[in-house]
């Protein structure tokens, strides 16, 4: 996920800040699931890229009870009316629902 992010961020002048829990356990993921994992990242960070103008991207991957969050955040505009009206979003919704994920949007801090 980190790769991913530096690799689409390269070049475009935005600073990414990862943060990685370091309580993180090592789990193996499937390569179905990572797929998904990396085009939600991927859409994520072109929708920020795209809707937002950020100069700044924070990633931060952690765990609550048995689960793995990850938090993308950017310091670019945000239009919560917005949010959800694009094919886009909506694959994102349906590739964390075939992983039994969830995915919601917020403004960030």
């Amino acid at each position: 996920v980190r790769e991913e992010a530096q690799g689409r961020l390269r070049g475009t002048g935005i600073e990414l800040h990862w943060e990685q829990d370091a309580a993180l356990p090592n789990v193996m993921i499937d390569q179905g699931r990572l797929l998904h994992v990396l085009r939600i990242v991927r859409e994520a960070i072109s929708n920020a890229l795209k809707h937002g103008s950020p100069h700044r991207l924070r990633m931060r991957i952690f765990s609550v009870a048995d689960h793995m969050l990850l938090d993308v955040t950017d310091d670019g505009a945000f239009a919560p009316d917005a949010v959800g009206t694009g094919s886009g979003t909506a694959v994102m919704q349906e590739r964390a629902a075939e992983m039994g994920a969830a995915i919601s949007w917020r403004a960030g801090t």
